[in-house]
């Protein structure tokens, strides 16, 4: 079975790909490349068996439950709100 790309999974209307997390999954991946983390390694860390799911994340074709979020926030050694809505913590 191929694997579900993001014009796929757009036009399942069960599974929908919300902006909010490509932007989440495009923060998390700057953030971990910045700390020199590989998608394998964050994915232990969080509780996914291989790096796939990250890059799922990371491209918004899946969301980043706030459970996963708070672990990789801590791996990461940033605030979650850094992942979620760093324009927030620009501004403090």
């Amino acid at each position: 079975m191929p694997t579900p790309t993001k014009k796929s999974l757009k036009q399942t209307p069960n599974y929908p790909v919300d902006q909010d997390w490509e932007r989440v999954g495009a923060t998390l991946r700057l953030i971990r490349t910045t700390h020199g983390v590989t998608q394998d390694e964050l994915a232990t860390a969080i509780g996914f068996v291989r790096g796939a799911s990250v890059a799922q994340i990371e491209l918004g074709l899946k969301p980043l439950t706030d459970e996963k979020l708070l672990k990789a926030a801590e791996f990461l050694g940033v605030r979650p709100i850094v992942i979620r809505r760093p324009e927030l913590e620009a501004g403090k």
